[in-house]
């Protein structure tokens, strides 16, 4: 009887961890602001964007990057692989640098965001993903 109630007990347990795991959908940070630092940027030249960020708690972090040009061409950049937060937890500020590649076309370009996130196993099948965030800016000759 004794081994009985500790098998039900322990289901049970394993059970709600597995099902807390699973309902864990909210991402670990929320980017409250995204602006151009650099109001005009040239081809070759190197964008600036601020960032005023809240991070409520530190998980493994996947950012993949997209440079889209007047053309509706796309540069993939370096994905960024984090295995925690790439900062403090709570509110931050920062300003990351993207070079512009030479055969950017001029005119109005967008900066694409998508990450991804792993808190806990069950994200391992299913990452936390936010949805891609634009922030425009201007190329110049």
């Amino acid at each position: 009887m004794m081994w009985r109630i500790a098998s039900f007990t322990l289901a049970g347990g394993i059970s709600a961890v597995l099902g807390f795991w699973v309902i864990d959908r909210n991402p670990p940070s929320t980017v409250i602001r995204a602006t151009v630092a650099t109001s005009d940027v040239k081809p070759g030249g190197d964008l600036q964007v601020a960032y005023e960020i809240v991070r409520y708690r530190s998980c493994r972090t996947t950012i993949n990057r997209f440079l889209i040009d007047s053309t509706q061409a796309r540069f993939t950049l370096d994905d960024l692989r984090l295995a925690g937060a790439p900062g403090p937890l709570g509110r931050d500020w920062y300003i990351t640098t993207l070079p512009i590649p030479l055969n950017f076309a001029p005119g109005k370009a967008r900066y694409r965001v998508v990450s991804s996130y792993v808190c806990n196993p069950i994200h391992l099948i299913s990452p936390i993903i936010t949805e891609a965030r634009d922030i425009e800016f201007v190329v110049v000759l």
